[in-house]
């Protein structure tokens, strides 16, 4: 029986409306040469979508099923990883389902929501750093003030001094252990 697909070494051309069936595929990988991809697994909740280029690692055994999406695709498939018998789409995958994968507008919003996460992503990356930067900053705001304080009371009179209740001794450590309070 002739399926359609093509198959040399290891490559698979996968026709538009055709599913690619692999079973107990876990730990084995699946590269897209050329066009897009949608995967699914048993008992899996995610299904991604792969382009040209990208790798797939198979996470669980059972049935897997690999479908082009808008056009035929071009997969490879790691050593040990055989295709059974594949079925018409409209035998594997409900009518709303194909609809879905192929619609523009499908692809289009998993690309926008790929875009927002990507940007929410380095705006807490922004806030978090910001967030660092001005507690630096703040510190070090500190640090001068504490710093610059024994420096203006060295200049004060041993009698300006005393009506603050400091003796000339003690101006080193006003920066760190009870600062000044009209410096």
């Amino acid at each position: 029986m002739d399926t359609g697909l093509l198959r040399k070494e290891g490559l698979l051309t996968l026709p538009e409306g055709q599913v690619l069936r692999l079973r107990d595929a876990a730990g084995r990988h699946l590269t897209v040469v050329h066009g897009d991809v949608w995967i699914t697994q048993l008992s899996e909740p995610r299904d991604p979508v792969l382009g040209a280029g990208e790798t797939f690692r198979f996470e669980r055994d059972g049935l897997s099923l690999v479908q082009p999406l808008g056009g035929p695709a071009v997969v490879l498939l790691e050593a040990g990883l055989v295709p059974e018998d594949d079925v018409p789409a409209r035998e594997s995958v409900s009518a709303r389902a194909r609809w879905l994968i192929h619609s523009e507008s499908f692809q289009r919003e998993a690309h926008r929501l790929r875009a927002e996460a990507i940007a929410a992503m380095f705006a807490a990356a922004a806030r978090r750093m910001n967030a660092v930067a001005a507690a630096l900053w703040s510190g070090l705001q500190r640090l001068a003030r504490a710093s610059a304080r024994p420096a203006a009371l060295q200049w004060l009179s041993d009698h300006q001094l005393r009506d603050l209740g400091l003796r000339r001794d003690q101006v080193r450590f006003t920066g760190l252990a009870r600062p000044c309070a009209y410096c």
